[in-house]
């Protein structure tokens, strides 16, 4: 056994796209750790809400513009190795952008509109690069986006205030995106290579929408239901669960492709989830060594960060499971779990605390995260793994 697991373990070590595609993921959020640090540093508190503020509006509204159509690319070119999906997806996605821009313009938030633009611009080309396999430089463009963004923001800040930062987050998100936007100077809006992908990228783009309201709407359940002090320990909390989370999120980017293209990594998938429990067991075991120190206020999050990690482990398996169903064009079971487990997980976040008290809350998101995973096994043993389109 373990000579079988360390043949596994060194064929995925070798296995480049894997790794690109894990650092670039792990690069860009611990780039946009560390810029929010500095920020934290640099602002007074009413600065850091109103920055965090515009820039919740923008990623939503980036969501809300990509209408699913990332995770449709990243799905069908690898297999059809047709250039007029990614080119057709771009146009619309842009048009989905400037239509927020109106409308967050007319709300008072031209700046947000902007950064909806560029945003979903980014994000679309780096689902183009995921599409293509182009791994190398999807954990370039990933990771050096952030780099310069913080150097380029922070240099306008200096100059311009607060207005600086946003400028400099639309500066490189456009100029890292350029590839998207010479495609729209001859832009393809026949459709004809999309329309028969329609169901599927609209379960694609519900399942995408619910995934981003969980990931606002616990707070404000958590700071309606336990108060503001208890919402500042689970949001620490939460910010770790995020940082192991990019775990996942690289399964899921490398996953996806690689099944959509024919080729099934099931060393990764194995080494993938025993990481996931090598990282809750240290995270568990880490919490409280480091917690005290450097977050001296912040000590009852200890035992939420030991909880909530193992939420990594069920998260896991969903990435895996969700890849597959992706690849087999069946988004439609990707968006049930992910309601049923948004349920599951906002029933947690109302009812466990009373019962639990602030423990309640990570074991609510344990429970989400599982429901998501036993929703999904249970479909694909139904499924007897034969592709098919959405239902």
């Amino acid at each position: 056994m373990t000579v079988q697991l360390a043949e596994v373990f060194r064929r995925v070590v070798h296995d480049k796209g894997f790794i690109y595609v894990s650092l670039g993921t792990l690069m860009n959020t611990a780039f946009a750790g560390v810029f929010w640090f500095i920020l934290a540093a640099l602002l007074s508190v009413g600065e850091y809400g109103f920055i965090n503020y515009v820039l919740a509006i923008s990623n939503v509204g980036a969501s809300v513009s990509i209408l699913g159509l990332k995770t449709t690319i990243v799905t069908y070119y690898p297999r059809e190795k047709e250039l007029g999906v990614i080119k057709q997806a771009y146009f619309i996605t842009f048009t989905a952008g400037l239509t927020s821009l109106i409308v967050l313009t007319v709300l008072g938030h031209f700046i947000a509109g902007l950064l909806v633009v560029v945003e979903a611009a980014f994000g679309m080309f780096l689902g183009g690069l995921l599409a293509k396999r182009e791994y190398k430089k999807y954990a370039i463009m990933s990771s050096f986006n952030r780099v310069v963004q913080i150097g380029v923001s922070l240099l306008m800040y200096y100059m311009f205030g607060l207005t600086g930062i946003f400028a400099g987050y639309i500066l490189v998100f456009f100029l890292f995106s350029a590839e998207y936007f010479k495609s729209l100077l001859k832009p393809d809006a026949s459709f004809n290579k999309l329309k028969n992908k329609f169901s599927f990228t609209v379960y694609s783009y519900a399942h995408d929408i619910t995934g981003v309201l969980a990931g606002y709407f616990d707070k404000i359940i958590v700071g309606f239901v336990s108060g503001l002090m208890v919402l500042g320990v689970y949001h620490l909390a939460f910010q770790v669960y995020w940082i192991l989370a990019v775990l996942p999120a690289a399964l899921l980017n490398y996953l996806l492709p690689e099944r959509s293209g024919g080729i099934f990594k099931r060393e990764v998938e194995v080494i993938g989830v025993l990481l996931a429990m090598s990282l809750s067991l240290l995270a568990v075991i880490l919490a409280p060594i480091i917690v005290p120190v450097l977050f001296p206020n912040f000590t009852d999050s200890v035992i939420l960060i030991q909880v909530m990690s193992f939420g990594l482990i069920p998260s896991t398996i969903t990435s895996i499971r969700k890849a597959k169903v992706f690849s087999e064009e069946r988004p439609l079971s990707a968006l049930t779990a992910n309601v049923v487990g948004v349920v599951v997980e906002i029933g947690g976040l109302l009812l466990l605390p009373y019962l639990l008290g602030e423990v309640g809350l990570a074991v609510a998101i344990v429970l989400g995260q599982s429901a998501i995973m036993i929703v999904l096994e249970a479909i694909n043993r139904r499924s007897k793994n034969k592709i098919r389109k959405p239902v």
